[in-house]
């Protein structure tokens, strides 16, 4: 059994994580939402490119999504912003 190993994940990127989800709280919903989607789209070809097996690919894009979210959702609750 192998594992494979992602270099350098978004995820572990907390900067990258809080820019985004501060954008999306300066934009309206669909914005936010598209903004998100074009995001994953174009880290998911990234990692495409670079060879990284689908299912990995999925799972990263998975948790970006859901820490983006999560800081979104800590931005709005802790900083007052708007959703």
């Amino acid at each position: 059994m192998s594992a494979r190993i992602v270099p350098f994940p978004r995820v572990r990127n907390r900067e990258f994580i809080r820019r985004h989800a501060r954008r999306m709280c300066e934009m309206r919903q669909d914005k936010g939402e598209a903004h998100l989607q074009r995001l994953l789209n174009q880290q998911m070809e990234t990692m495409r490119r670079r060879g990284i097996p689908e299912p990995v690919i999925i799972d990263e894009a998975r948790a970006v999504e859901c820490a983006i979210r999560a800081e979104l959702w800590r931005v709005v609750i802790f900083e007052g912003g708007a959703a």
